[in-house]
């Protein structure tokens, strides 16, 4: 039996929740939304890498990456998955990712959680929920060799967006602003070149005021906008960052008798709301905003749960380590100036 398959029988999830941001270089090229439409907005497309392994210095194509989605999407049977399913899972996921203990970060831990080379001229601020936690490890291997310094200000379930929030399951979280109010503080005393904001879909599902839908979109739009209000004092380049859309859990949909297929998902009128919102709100109020959605699925819509060989999600939401990294080239090309290599900056300075 592969190690990637699981019985048929279907398994129980348990999910922990933990929710997720980031820079930018612009480039002008259009991004595909979910309706396969091009967007109207001011978007900075999220202009997508060459299949293949992670290779951080390597050139970001679009084309390239389409035609992995493509192949993933019109596979017969499942690739030999890295990591393995039995790897994948939130706990475990949330588990990495503490190690360094640069996940939820504090006033406490915040000098500990800034990373890159300690002569770099540029610095970038990465903020928002366990989607920006899941964003890391691509930003950093997109930033860290273009010369700049990250430093970490997320913290899960607590969106950048200026919402009161719960946590998952409804209990109130308080702690959620006072994380935001400080972060915001950092970042107005630090003024980073760069900062990155992202969040996560599912904030629609666990705003304190019980909105959802369009209600729950405007208010969500509302707090991005005066996030980034709050962040113009520092000076900075704001980027929000589109989530992934939800996909497939790989270790219930991967199956002896299964097939690719079972674990392709479309994208959810939750996320285009999200989207929707998100995209109005950074472009009105001068910030950037990435749709990343062609890193993730077809023009049509169509989301594979691995592309390559490689899992997309660990769970049905956060980034696999390895998938985050291996959009490097794609982020580096959103986020990095290409005219600014840090011999470049050197000379500048």
């Amino acid at each position: 039996m592969s190690r990637n398959r699981r019985p048929l029988r279907r398994l129980g999830y348990v999910g922990i929740a933990v929710h997720g941001g980031l820079t930018l270089v612009v480039v002008t090229a259009l991004a595909i939304n979910p309706s396969g439409n091009l967007p109207t907005a001011k978007t900075v497309a999220g202009v997508v890498a060459s299949a293949g392994e992670p290779d951080v210095q390597g050139t970001a194509d679009a084309d390239s990456l389409g035609a992995a989605i493509k192949t993933a999407l019109a596979a017969q049977d499942f690739p030999d998955l890295s990591p393995s399913v039995d790897e994948l899972g939130t706990e475990s996921w949330i588990g990495k990712v503490n190690e360094t203990g640069c996940a939820d970060v504090s006033a406490e831990t915040a000098a500990q959680c800034i990373t890159g080379p300690k002569d770099a001229k540029k610095t970038a601020a990465v903020l928002g929920d366990s989607f920006a936690i899941a964003w890391m490890p691509g930003i950093r291997a997109a930033l860290e060799p273009a010369g700049y310094r990250v430093q970490a200000l997320t913290r899960g379930q607590c969106p950048a967006a200026n919402v009161t929030v719960t946590k998952d399951g409804g209990t109130a979280f308080p702690g959620c602003g006072d994380h935001r109010q400080w972060a915001l503080k950092t970042i107005n005393d630090m003024k980073p070149e760069l900062v990155v904001l992202a969040d996560a879909d599912n904030t629609l599902d666990r705003l304190a005021s019980g909105d959802g839908g369009e209600a729950g979109a405007k208010a969500v739009g509302a707090g991005l906008s005066a996030t980034i209000a709050e962040i113009e004092a520092s000076g900075s380049r704001v980027v929000v960052l589109a989530p992934p859309p939800e996909g497939k859990n790989l270790q219930e949909c991967v199956t002896n008798f299964g097939s690719p297929s079972d674990c392709t998902r479309g994208v959810s009128p939750r996320w285009q709301l999200f989207h929707e919102a998100s995209r109005a709100a950074a472009v009105e109020a001068g910030a950037e905003y990435v749709d990343t959605l062609n890193w993730f699925c077809s023009p049509s819509g169509e989301c594979p749960g691995f592309v390559k060989s490689i899992p997309v999600r660990t769970d049905t939401s956060h980034l696999t380590i390895d998938y985050s990294t291996f959009l490097a080239p794609h982020i580096a090309q959103v986020l990095v100036p290409k005219d600014a290599s840090p011999e470049e900056e050197e000379k500048d300075s």
